[in-house]
């Protein structure tokens, strides 16, 4: 328990895999502690009844970090380390299968709990998608000043724009489609909105979002270009 509560609060919210009250620590005593007496109940308390299924849960875990330190020695090039890791690898797997054919409450057990998991997570990722995934937006000074101009002319025109070769030739192409399809008078300024992610497995984070002028305008109006960088 003291290792889930330590590591749950702190990585699986972060990273989308668990919603943002299990970030709180009571609520997840509670559940572990429901899930240790489950546990203990399913057992009958029976220390005996229940090593199998933890031996067969740590042998798969080591099993895990033996393949897992395999693979990155061969990666570093070290053939004599590698033969010897891989032999002390197939110690493990040979031992772990024993196990699971000899004792098979481990396997039970852990395809329940898999199970459990995919249905939660699934259960999780239907209900954030209803969730704001942005916890701040900052905008700096020249951002401000676009919003502003745009807001005294009585129109935003905000267009989305994924970023490639982000050349005039880019933006001007993008203009002229998103005022053709969009009946965008000439006259009116607009203003692309980007989105540049730092880290991917970040579910939720802060959006600052910076101003800069980019390109030649079809027009006399002006074109600028929003930044957002989630950090």
């Amino acid at each position: 328990m003291a290792g889930l509560l330590n590591i749950v609060p702190r990585y699986l919210p972060r990273y989308g895999m668990a919603p943002e009250w299990t970030r709180a620590r009571r609520p997840l005593v509670l559940i572990y502690t429901a899930i240790g007496f489950a546990v203990t109940l399913v057992f009958r308390a029976n220390v005996d009844a229940q090593g199998g299924a933890y031996a067969t849960g740590v042998l798969v875990l080591m099993t895990s970090a033996a393949v897992a330190v395999t693979l990155s020695v061969w990666r570093e090039a070290h053939p004599v380390s590698g033969v010897c890791f891989g032999l002390i690898t197939l110690v493990f797997m040979y031992t772990t299968l024993v196990n699971i054919v000899e004792r098979p409450d481990g396997v039970k057990i852990g395809a329940f709990f898999i199970a459990a998991i995919v249905l939660s997570s699934l259960v999780s990722r239907v209900w954030r998608t209803t969730e704001l995934r942005v916890e701040k937006i900052t905008l700096d000074s020249e951002a401000q000043r676009f919003i502003n101009e745009m807001d005294d002319r009585g129109e935003l025109r905000i267009i989305a724009n994924q970023p490639r070769r982000c050349d005039n030739a880019e933006y001007t192409n993008r203009e002229q489609e998103q005022r053709e399809d969009n009946n965008i008078p000439l006259d009116e300024p607009i203003v692309f909105l980007e989105i540049y992610v730092r880290d991917a497995s970040e579910f939720s984070a802060d959006l600052n979002i910076h101003g800069v002028r980019v390109g030649q305008p079809l027009c006399s109006s002006w074109r600028e270009c929003c930044s957002g960088c989630s950090s």
